[in-house]
């Protein structure tokens, strides 16, 4: 558990209301909350190490973490 952050949380957010935009190197910036209300922040990668695509619609997490300040 990196920066704090369930595997859970992470999906929680993606899947639950949230705001999405994109960042470099198409990535994903998705903030949201929790079931819990835990405010965080997933930055999320269309693209593996060797910069190859996955396929439609999956992404690889790259970290997430708290939010503060949402």
């Amino acid at each position: 558990m990196v920066h704090d952050v369930t595997p859970e949380e992470v999906e929680e957010v993606c899947h639950g209301k949230h705001i999405a935009r994109e960042s470099y190197r198409k990535r994903l910036q998705v903030i949201g909350s929790t079931i819990q209300r835990k405010k965080l922040i997933v930055i999320l990668s269309p693209e593996d190490r060797n910069l190859q695509p996955y396929a439609e619609g999956i992404y690889y997490v790259i970290t997430a973490f708290k939010e503060e300040g949402i």
